[in-house]
């Protein structure tokens, strides 16, 4: 899903091109992680940033990891829930680092398992 939405986004900015109404304030590095195609599937011109999904035990581990982060001066956002669904408004349901590179990435998150995967 994040893939087909993110593909989708950065479609329409490149292809509104000087008549977009949003500059994005990235550098160089960051607008070629955004726009690289997915090798081998470049005829479908499906873009490639990984996303890629990890579990943390706790709400604390959670910050820990973005404390890392921060310290690393990684790009974070913090996700909060709307209250909508089964968590109550203002819960601290997930953690956005990045965009960057896996080799910046990884000693924040290399010791995470992939979500949903066994903590063993």
């Amino acid at each position: 899903a994040a893939h087909a939405a993110m593909t989708f986004i950065i479609k329409q900015l490149i292809n509104m091109g000087d008549h977009c109404a949003i500059k994005l304030d990235v550098s160089e590095d960051q607008l070629r992680w955004l726009t690289e195609l997915d090798p081998g599937l470049e005829d479908l011109g499906q873009v490639s940033f990984a996303k890629i999904v990890l579990g943390v035990n706790s709400e604390q581990e959670l910050l820990d990891v973005e404390k890392a982060a921060k310290e690393r001066e990684l790009i974070c956002h913090r996700v909060v829930d709307s209250g909508y669904s089964h968590n109550k408004l203002g819960t601290l349901v997930g953690l956005g680092i990045g965009p960057d590179w896996s080799e910046r990435l990884e000693p924040v998150t290399g010791h995470l398992k992939l979500y949903g995967r066994s903590k063993k």
